[in-house]
């Protein structure tokens, strides 16, 4: 077929009501040389059905129909690709060509061979008319702010012009009421924003003011526009509509920037920069955004989705963006209450993570003003604010309490809101003299006056959505897959280790970059540390020595925390028949149980688990309704056991340490059967101390430490037992919580074996721990161990594939045990273990470290499942100290 001279798009949604007499205009058109392409986006009414009925056999026009509902971009989108046409017109289906429009178009876009025709306004039906006809009387809206030119004129090719009258929207930002050349189209690549609503159209004229060659506005008016009351200008004015108003800017902002950044020209013109993003702004005012005001400053609604919006673009300075925006766009509302605290300094958002507990050091001027905002903002928890002077200074109301109230203060961080470095660093010295770590102890002095945070902080976020993740290990991987899961991952450009030295030049699909190459690559880039909290302090250093600053600094804590959240919404929502909470003191870890069997407790480590598949969420049901039983025997029941514990039980536990250990602090004293063994002692060099145990003593595989982790401590145990009718082993951090009724068990003889509660682990047991980058175990350590598995009892093999491809094991090598029994499981543990070690060495290799600990965590599992119809097994939660 001969190539029409103009395609006519036309998305429609749910106009079923005004979509005849849309089409209906163009068919009627003076110039008759086009093709109309109808884009059904998934219509919920008679729409599509009712244009096959009309137009179906009309050589004119192409029906199409989306998959799935979209955008109008998408829709604008789907019409590009499939027409033909030498121009492009974008047409509403709620809205109607005047008869001559396309004539007009096409005579102004061959004499001036043009890229771009440009009609400065519409027509508007007078009154609200459902229906209506090129006939009825209108009104006219001249939506150009410029003078409407006598006779066709070319827009200035000068850019800096072209870019202001974009800018300051003197010219219509519509698309509909133009004719755009499609190989002009193609040639740049100009396609709508697809998730962006409302606001594309903006974005996509903002392109073709920048390429094209000839722009040409036109006198006539040739489009008319209706608002049906199913168009957003009918919307209510309320939380949600301002939600969706709001991310439609910031996504327009973010755009924006991306196609800034990529041209020489906005480079070498910051000023051109600023005028754009003060469009944005501007443009968010069609939309009825100061509508959303009531006469008191409120909105009417439910909140929470326009902080989302602002958390999901800002991060940690959304509520101070937040409070701008709502004092900005309610500034034209009569008698508004007061709209916030006036800040002379701001506090430091940037650098916490949501939810962390603060104390404010120094209650001067900083320092209140700090507390105000904290309190008034609620995005960190404010365990309290102390100075040095707190008897003697006027604190307007504010608890300031004494420095030496700080050791009955429970907090993650301590900001000293002071504005002189010297100071700071006495204060620093003065509370590490405390005890305080010094990486708790948070100073950014150089930015707390809100003209340097605006210079320093707030203005390269907003004119920079790019991140640099500050680490390369599993935390800052799985922030990664977060933030892919949040949409967000397109920001991130690349991850960044203080020394790269032999390290890979990749990570997950990105460039790892030293922090140094990163910074010069992405001078404007945000900055996440993702390491553990002990680094945070000497990475704020390294930063502040190149001139940069952490936005966030996320430890294993905030990690777990923040994926431990994400896992408790996923799980309660898709399990509604059970209970999902997270563990008492241990925020790494969630329980789930049968809300009709709450004695069936499993623990869930969220790290590297979530999102949970469809498959993971049928097996996970599974698992917990009937699944243990196949390997493990029915789940104990509570224990019946005498209420109160006559005597102490017989039993050695030994807690697993190494000076490398972070320190533990426990609200009483250990008791009396708890004993501190140092793990790996023969490669150890610190200090013996009378009474201690160290696992080079005896018979011992201490020297193996950093294979066998914590296992050189249970093999020691083993072979130099302690006199006791119990056994058993924990960790630095992890403690058994052996209550009353499970201690006066041990002391009576009625329980074998305790061990903690099964953990539930996908996408398998197997996959978790061979296939995935989370133990030091690979596949081939698995085959080794089936093999020797085989070799020694052909049923255990069977027994362990079945196990292991199933989603329970008993986590972290910690078990309690009669002392004949601790032995048994011991000497059949590591008589695989050492065979494991053996094939190692046939083939010249060492297992990498750690690796035979994992293992040592599938073998224990395997022989609970072995022993579970002869012993007595009783499960215990344990205790996450630090």
């Amino acid at each position: 077929m001969q190539e029409p001279a103009i395609s006519v798009i036309i998305p429609m949604y749910n106009t079923e009501a005004y979509i005849r007499e849309c089409v209906d205009s163009v068919l009627a058109q003076t110039f008759q040389d086009f093709e109309i392409i109808i884009v059904d986006d998934c219509s919920a009414d008679g729409s599509l059905a009712l244009c096959r009925e009309l137009y179906g056999e009309n050589a004119k026009v192409t029906i199409l129909q989306r998959e799935k509902n979209g955008t109008v971009g998408a829709a604008r989108n789907t019409g590009m690709r499939a027409a033909r046409g030498k121009y492009i017109a974008f047409l509403d289906s709620d809205d109607l060509y005047m008869p001559n429009a396309l004539a007009c178009l096409y005579r102004a876009a061959e004499k001036y061979r043009a890229d771009v025709v440009h009609s400065p306004g519409c027509y508007l039906p007078n009154g609200d008319m459902e229906h209506i006809t090129v006939q009825d009387d209108f009104r006219t809206m001249i939506c150009d702010q410029l003078p409407l030119p006598r006779e066709p004129e070319r827009l200035s090719g000068d850019m800096e012009t072209r870019v202001c009258l974009w800018a300051e929207r003197k010219l219509c930002t519509a698309v509909w009421g133009k004719l755009f050349r499609r190989d002009f189209l193609l040639r740049h690549q100009l396609w709508f924003e697809e998730d962006i609503v409302p606001g594309q159209d903006g974005i996509f004229l903002f392109r073709c003011v920048l390429w094209a060659g000839n722009f040409i506005r036109l006198p006539e008016i040739l489009y008319i526009y209706r608002r049906p009351r199913t168009s957003i200008t009918h919307s209510p004015r309320n939380a949600a509509f301002l939600a969706q108003a709001v991310g439609a800017m910031l996504r327009k902002l973010s755009s924006l920037e991306a196609y800034m950044g990529k041209m020489e020209s906005f480079a070498l013109h910051p000023d051109w920069q600023e005028k754009v993003r003060q469009f944005v702004i501007l443009d968010t005012d069609p939309f009825f955004v100061q509508e959303c005001y009531l006469a008191d400053g409120r909105v009417a609604g439910d909140m929470s989705p326009v902080h989302q919006v602002f958390r999901d673009y800002f991060g940690s300075n959304a509520w101070f963006v937040e409070y701008f925006f709502h004092a900005y766009h309610r500034m034209n509302v009569k008698n508004a209450p007061e709209r916030g605290v006036q800040m002379s300094y701001v506090f430091p958002w940037q650098l916490f993570w949501e939810g962390s507990r603060i104390v404010i050091y120094g209650a001067g001027e900083v320092g209140k003003c700090f507390y105000e905002q904290a309190a008034r903002f609620h995005y960190v928890e404010l365990s309290g604010i102390v100075d040095r002077n707190a008897n003697k200074i006027h604190t307007l109301g504010i608890p300031v309490e004494k420095v030496e109230a700080l050791s009955d203060m429970d907090f993650d961080y301590l900001l000293i809101s002071v504005i002189n470095r010297n100071v700071a660093q006495d204060i620093r010295r003065e509370l590490m003299g405390m005890g305080i770590p010094g990486g708790k102890i948070i100073w950014d002095g150089e930015n707390y006056a809100i003209d340097d945070y605006y210079r320093r902080v707030c203005f390269p976020l907003l004119r920079s959505r790019q991140l640099i993740i500050y680490g390369a290990g599993l935390n800052a991987q799985e922030y990664y897959r977060y933030l892919e899961r949040q949409g967000r991952s397109g920001e991130v450009m690349c991850f960044a280790v203080t020394q790269k030295e032999g390290q890979g030049d990749m990570l997950c699909g990105l460039p790892l970059l030293s922090i140094a190459e990163a910074a010069k690559d992405y001078p404007q880039a945000r900055i996440h540390v993702v390491l553990q909290e002990k680094y945070h302090g000497e990475v704020r250093e390294t930063l502040r020595g190149m001139g940069r600053q952490a936005e966030k600094c996320i430890g294993l804590r905030d990690m777990t925390m923040l994926l431990g959240a994400e896992a408790l919404e996923e799980l309660s929502a898709a399990l509604p028949e059970f209970a999902v909470l997270r563990k008492p003191k241990d925020y790494s870890m969630l329980y789930l149980f049968p809300q009709k069997e709450p004695r069936k407790i499993y623990e869930f480590y969220p790290m590297t688990q979530v999102p949970l598949s469809e498959t993971d969420m049928q097996n996970l049901k599974h698992t917990v309704k009937q699944g243990h039983e196949e390997f493990f025997g029915p789940y104990p029941r509570e224990s019946a056991f005498r209420e109160k514990t006559v005597k102490e039980p017989s039993l050695f536990l030994a807690m697993a340490s190494s000076g490398k250990d972070a320190p533990v602090s426990l609200e009483k004293s250990p008791p009396a059967y708890l004993h501190r063994v140092c793990a790996g002692a023969a490669c150890s060099f610190e200090s013996r101390g009378q009474g201690a145990f160290y696992d080079d003593t005896g018979e011992n595989i201490s020297g193996k430490n950093s294979f066998y982790s914590e296992l050189t401590v249970t093999y020691w145990l083993w072979k130099n037992p302690q006199n006791a009718a119990y056994l058993g082993l924990c960790h630095y951090r992890r403690h058994f919580l052996l209550g009353e009724e499970l201690l006066g068990a041990m002391a009576e003889g009625a329980v074998d074996i305790i061990v903690p509660r099964p953990r539930l682990t996908f996408p398998s047991v197997r996959q978790y721990f061979s296939e995935l980058p989370v133990t030091s175990m690979t596949a081939k350590d698995y085959d080794k161990m089936l093999a020797c598995l085989g070799e020694q009892d052909g049923k255990d093999r069977e027994l362990a594939e079945r196990i292991f491809a199933g989603n329970i094991h008993y986590p972290n090598n910690m078990l309690i045990a009669k002392e004949e029994l601790f032995g048994s499981y011991c000497q059949w543990l590591f008589g695989i273990l050492e065979d494991i070690e053996k094939r190692h060495s046939n083939n010249g290799t060492e297992p990498v470290p750690r690796c035979m600990g994992y293992i040592g965590e599938l073998l224990t599992t395997l022989f609970i499942a072995k022993i579970h119809r002869k012993y007595q097994i009783a499960y215990a939660d344990y205790e996450l100290l630090g």
